[in-house]
């Protein structure tokens, strides 16, 4: 590896486990006691997922075994953990391939913006298949638990698993272009940011609490939405195969993953000087003269509190949705009386 491409891969990895050591907020070394507490909660939210996931699994694995559709496991298995990976990893790609602060600094140096391009989607494939495998280790382990495997359909499972991480790849910088794009129109591009992660939090929520009954139906008609699924999510169907032990789905598989990571890296490679540095649209702002109020000393800090408040998403989500869910919460206790009541009964 050439020692500028070695350098922007430290410097990239560093940025990307920076959050461990270093506070965002003031951009100081966190204590160690500090760093332990952040490593453990973010060990907890793995085990979690992972024990969600493996749970998901459980239910589903045994059955379509049993039915000799073992590939639809694999398929429902990979589509998860692609919409996991893309909606975990795009947030990175936004912030950290089309908009990263030091974008403009890195091009007015000796250094090709092929070689900045590929470090930057290296951390993009690395954020992607940390969320992939928080779905596809379970997988994997509840099929070696249950179904009787061989060698064969082991290495041919680690082998989409690598290969998924190139399509979340791909998918990422799609989805993360749009976003960008969206983000670099509005005079408030924090707006972006909390309505991301809003869409994402209820998406989640939403989907927990109906996964199950979505489980109950395809189990209840599972010959006729396997057949569905596989007009309609043809190449989920070949991924399912693949996972099986099948050599030709997963070479398959592999070839056309990589021709789409490579089609995309060839396609930003060739315009990543423009959109890293071309103004996009931006609302612009005319001066126009004002006369200044005083204000009094309680007044500024109000105001001043105000625009942190909004001015920062993090801020605004962790201390604003108690604000925004207490009255939907409320109309939803009114509307829903009765089953709320009934629930609290059987507790009870």
């Amino acid at each position: 590896m050439r020692p500028p491409l070695k350098a922007l891969l430290w410097k990239q990895m560093k940025e990307l486990i920076s959050f461990f050591y270093q506070s965002k907020k003031n951009t100081k070394k966190r204590s160690v006691f500090a760093t332990a507490l952040v490593i453990l909660l973010y060990v907890a939210l793995c085990v979690f997922f992972c024990a969600f996931f493996f749970t998901i699994g459980m239910s589903m694995c045994e059955i379509f075994v049993g039915a000799g559709l073992d590939w639809l496991y694999f398929a429902i298995m990979g589509l998860i953990a692609l919409a996991l990976g893309v909606l975990g990893s795009v947030f990175n790609t936004y912030s950290g391939l089309y908009l990263a602060k030091d974008n403009e600094a890195l091009l007015s140096m000796p250094i090709k913006a092929s070689s900045i391009l590929a470090v930057r989607l290296i951390s993009v494939l690395i954020m992607g298949t940390f969320y992939e495998l928080l779905v596809m280790i379970p997988a994997i382990l509840v099929y070696v638990i249950i179904a009787p495997v061989n060698i064969g359909a082991i290495v041919c499972t680690i082998v989409i698993t690598v290969m998924l991480s190139l399509l979340i790849t791909v998918f990422s910088c799609i989805l993360g272009f749009v976003v960008a794009l969206i983000s670099s129109r509005m005079k408030h591009k924090n707006i972006v940011t909390i309505v991301l992660s809003l869409a994402f939090v209820v998406a989640y929520y939403y989907l927990y609490s109906i996964s199950f009954d979505i489980l109950e139906n395809i189990m209840a008609n599972i010959g006729s939405f396997s057949e569905g699924f596989k007009s309609v999510g043809y190449i989920f169907y070949i991924l399912g195969i693949a996972c099986t032990g099948d050599v030709v789905s997963t070479v398959l598989f592999s070839l056309g993953s990589i021709v789409l990571a490579v089609l995309t890296y060839f396609v930003l490679s060739k315009s990543f000087t423009k959109i890293v540095t071309v103004n996009k649209g931006g609302i612009k702002r005319k001066y126009r003269e004002k006369t200044s109020k005083k204000n009094s000393i309680e007044g500024a800090l109000i105001k001043k509190e105000f625009l942190r408040f909004i001015g920062s998403p993090t801020y605004l989500l962790n201390t604003g949705m108690g604000v925004i869910l207490q009255p939907i919460i409320m109309v939803l206790m009114i509307l829903k009386a009765g089953e709320i009541n009934a629930a609290f009964e059987l507790i009870l």
